[in-house]
């Protein structure tokens, strides 16, 4: 971009053409006046004055501006807005060529999109910056605020030319992203968002969670819960396995109702001291896809009772 400079006006038509009439008027008439006075030097000065004052009226209507353009010290910034919450691991999206494969995460979908090679063709024109967000909480992954994120960037760019929002569009804390978009068009700076993930959950059973003590006691009983979650359309009697350091050692069935979840535990009593693994798995069902979810570690140290007591006669000593 090059320097330009120079006087502009913006008149409506219909003020330029009240304007030429008055001027051409105005010319007439003072052409007239002077003529009967037989074109006298002073008389023409005089009407020559009127003349011009009604030229300059007619051109301070018109709205005239002295613009001048100059390039900017830097190029304007397209901020690409991904969001970094856990509900970007959902693995829901599905590959149209590869439909038996794994299905992958939303993270991994919007990958692509975060590479430079992507936005090559507008780097000359656009300084293109990657910024993730999630929400104000701790930790901050637990959940997605896109008022916050769309806020941040405003304040952080001053040059904004546009931004570009990845995210799978859910949003559970802060304000509505609505109020954010409202700057964003006041200012007249566009948003894109693109979304990823699906409306509807694929089918699957997941185990959500396992509540393992960090340790136990030799020959006590230990109490495990599990939690299983089914978005299947039926129910499901299915036979949840615990390994040992990968034996199996318990099984229990377990009954999951359908788009639902269910909470269970076992009871599993350790014959040695010593550190395990302990690994819950349940069966694949052939209506799911994702499968990495179906089973969950977690380590436990296995220790001796000691029962100290602290006897105080005449001196304190442990017994």
């Amino acid at each position: 971009m090059q320097n330009h400079q120079g006087l502009s006006f913006l008149p409506t038509g219909t003020l330029l053409i009240l304007g030429l009439v008055s001027v051409a008027v105005t010319g007439a008439m003072c052409w007239l006046a002077w003529h009967r006075t037989g074109y006298r030097k002073w008389t023409g000065i005089l009407e020559l004055l009127r003349f011009a004052l009604v030229c300059l009226v007619v051109v301070t209507l018109c709205q005239p501006e002295w613009l001048e353009t100059r390039p900017p010290d830097q190029h304007p910034t397209l901020v690409v807005l991904w969001d970094q919450s856990n509900s970007m691991k959902t693995r829901d999206i599905i590959d149209n060529e590869d439909i038996s494969s794994q299905p992958k995460s939303r993270a991994e979908s919007i990958k692509p999109l975060m590479s430079e090679v992507i936005w090559k063709p507008i780097d000359n024109e656009l300084n293109v910056v990657f910024e993730p967000f999630s929400s104000q909480l701790t930790p901050a992954a637990e959940a997605t605020d896109l008022n916050a994120g769309l806020s941040q960037v405003l304040e952080n760019h001053s040059n904004l030319r546009g931004v570009v929002v990845l995210s799978d569009g859910d949003w559970n804390t802060g304000k509505s992203p609505v109020e954010a978009a409202t700057r964003f068009r006041m200012k007249e700076i566009p948003v894109f968002t693109v979304g990823v993930g699906r409306e509807v959950p694929l089918p699957d059973l997941e185990l959500t969670s396992m509540d393992t003590p960090t340790f136990g006691v030799v020959k006590k009983p230990l109490r495990i819960p599990f939690v299983i979650h089914s978005t299947l359309g039926q129910n499901r009697d299915l036979n949840a396995t615990l390994h040992v350091n990968g034996k199996p050692k318990i099984s229990k069935m377990v009954h999951v109702p359908a788009m639902g979840q269910v909470q269970q535990n076992m009871i599993w009593t350790p014959a040695v001291i010593g550190d395990y693994t302990l690994t819950l798995r349940i069966p694949q069902d052939t209506q799911e896809l994702a499968t990495e979810n179906n089973e969950i570690s977690t380590p436990i140290s296995i220790r001796q009772e000691q029962l100290k007591v602290l006897v105080i006669e005449s001196y304190p000593r442990w017994e």
